[in-house]
């Protein structure tokens, strides 16, 4: 790569002139024109930087066109994942949103709100389909490479590093199966890297006019971000810092204050917004009262289940390995690496310190939560993807450099590339991206067999996408569309894809569960269930998850954790059939919502 000489005059590095010896650059970045507030002033102005491309190499025209293709090929495979546990209970908040229900109040969760209104603006737009917010989720990632592509651009660098940095950010997302994608921080990611792409601009200097609206919409995109996991809106504080530490040499000393406050009253004013619209909805649909005791009573239980503050340490430690190591040891070599093969000057035409600041909250959330599923990296990951890319960019440079035969160099691109692909299955071992890949494929050649090769590629851990659909078929067979039903698990999806509503706000059972809220939760539960009794009761089997609700037991075990329930289900309900995953009761005084005629009773 060729070296960019500094012109320290105006903050810019600018280009040699393009030759043969320079092609590999994918694109140059020349500013057009630049006039800068005087001591008297003078008002700012300052054009966009033009972009004139150099001619490219074949190779990296190659390199280009195989990312495009590879990344339309992981987003593809993304729009067709199904929903997992989490997006069933996200599914059903956005349907109650859609019916003017409201959060946590009509239906429960622990999650902020910020998911549950994508996936009403998903059903909304698109409609109830799972492929809805699969669709908009994609859109989000497309987006990936362009934006890094042009963060790395604007610090001088070469724009294809952001492109693969992108790509290799989508694969990693998209290897995480359907259960870990569609998640808070798979959009939440994605929207700091469209904040981390707006603030930054070619050069170091500070021009007011044009930098307040860059920091009111990134805190806009900071605040919508906090909405979906707070830590992920706390990288606005570190990346304000650094940006504004690389900007204060153009300040006069006694003309700082002005710019500064505007700017931090400007990039407040953004994040507070998408917070204050939340908080009104609340406020007028009743709802705040509740939106506040989930996420400020429920929610520091749960997430003392990880140890509290005296396991802080661990978790960092543990954070750290897992972001590096068990998603692909092939990102652990890249910090390994970082301080041979990357001088000073090749960090910050990558810009390292905006991208370790906007990437340190979303990691150090991942230790403080104490909850180390997949999803919970992805605010972090394609930040460290673009670190990871341009090391082993480097690493090739230095090969080329050295001057052995083009077979060494292709032999170590296919080993880095072979590397990702082959090593890493991830926290979750069950997540086999690659045979799954085949059997979407198998799906697509032969329609007759999607429904069971849909269900096999989503029956993970206890999870029987088989049982749910039967329970859903028999829930549509046997009830009408306005009948209500209820489901003693965890298993929300089934009310989603039998388009039947629950009786209570509480589509899940693990409130019920733990031991700090199962007396308040037991109380609401039955004061929901005598309101509005449900035509049928499904008591889930299996469904053991510790780190969630603290111990082994499954549903069936824990039917006594609200004691008044197994004399209600008892007294009120009788046994319809019964399989390894679901025991079904149907009410044996039948109401107007019995309507249609009953099914017989199976066991097996």
């Amino acid at each position: 790569m060729a070296r960019w000489m500094n012109a320290s005059s105006t903050g810019y590095e600018y280009p040699p002139p393009v030759c043969a010896s320079t092609e590999r650059n994918v694109s140059t970045i020349w500013p057009s024109r630049m006039l800068t507030a005087t001591s008297s002033g003078t008002r700012a102005f300052m054009r966009e930087e033009l972009y004139a491309t150099a001619p490219v190499s074949r190779a990296s025209t190659g390199v280009l066109v195989f990312a495009a293709a590879f990344q339309a090929f992981l987003l593809a495979n993304l729009v067709s994942f199904d929903y997992g546990r989490d997006q069933g209970i996200y599914a059903v908040v956005g349907r109650a949103i859609m019916h003017g229900g409201v959060p946590y109040r009509e239906v429960w969760d622990f999650k902020p709100p910020g998911i549950h209104f994508l996936f009403a603006l998903a059903r909304a737009i698109l409609g109830p389909a799972p492929w809805a917010i699969r669709v908009i989720e994609a859109a989000c990632w497309a987006t990936v490479p362009l934006c890094f592509a042009r963060f790395v651009a604007r610090h001088g660098g070469n724009p294809l590093l952001g492109v693969l940095g992108g790509v290799l950010a989508t694969y990693i997302e998209v290897r995480a199966e359907y259960w870990h994608t569609a998640q808070p921080e798979s959009f939440g990611g994605v929207f700091l890297v469209w904040a981390l792409t707006l603030v930054t601009t070619a050069g170091k200097t500070l021009v007011v006019e044009r930098d307040l609206w860059r920091w009111g919409l990134a805190g806009l995109l900071f605040g919508a971000a906090g909405l979906l996991k707070p830590p992920l809106g706390a990288g606005l504080i570190p990346l304000f810092a650094v940006w504004l530490v690389d900007r204060m040499g153009g300040l006069e000393a006694g003309r700082r204050v002005r710019p500064i406050g505007a700017l931090v009253l400007a990039a407040l004013v953004g994040a507070a917004a998408p917070v204050a619209i939340t908080l009104a909805f609340f406020v007028r649909r009743h709802g705040l009262g509740d939106l506040t005791d989930v996420l400020f009573r429920f929610t520091p239980h749960y997430t003392a289940l990880g140890g509290g503050l005296r396991r802080v340490p661990a978790n960092i430690l543990r954070a750290t390995l897992e972001l590096l190591a068990y998603f692909s040891p092939m990102l652990a070599v890249a910090p390994l690496a970082f301080t041979a093969l990357l001088d000073a000057k090749r960090r910050e035409q990558i810009g390292v310190r905006s991208v370790a600041a906007i990437a340190f909250f979303p990691w150090l959330g991942i230790a403080l939560q104490a909850k180390f599923f997949p999803y919970h990296y992805e605010g972090c990951l394609p930040f460290v993807c673009l670190l990871a890319v341009a090391v082993y960019a480097r690493a090739v440079d230095w090969l080329e450099r050295r001057g052995p035969r083009p077979m060494v160099r292709r032999a170590a691109v296919l080993l880095v590339v072979c590397g990702f692909c082959a090593f890493g299955e991830y926290i979750n071992p069950k997540s086999f991206f690659w045979d799954r890949v085949s059997m979407r494929l198998d799906a697509l050649a032969h329609p007759a067999r999607r429904e069971q090769l849909q269900d096999a590629m989503t029956s993970e851990g206890d999870v029987r996408s088989v049982e749910n659909r039967r329970l859903s078929d028999w829930l549509r067979a046997t009830t009408t569309a306005s009948a209500s039903v209820f489901i003693w698990g965890f298993e929300p999806v089934v009310y989603d894809s039998s388009r039947r509503r629950c009786a209570s706000r509480y589509v899940y059972n693990v409130a019920q569960r733990l031991s700090w809220s199962h007396e308040a939760s037991c109380a609401t539960l039955k004061r929901d269930l005598e309101a509005d009794p449900p035509v049928a009761v499904a008591v889930e089997s299996e469904d053991r998850f510790a780190d969630v609700t603290g111990n082994t037991q499954d549903s069936a075990e824990a039917i006594a954790a609200c004691a008044w329930f197994p004399a209600w289900l008892s007294g009120n309900y009788s046994r319809e059939w019964a399989s390894a995953k679901f025991t079904v009761y149907r009410r044996t005084e039948p109401g107007p919502e019995d309507a249609r005629p009953r099914s017989p009773a199976r066991t097996e």
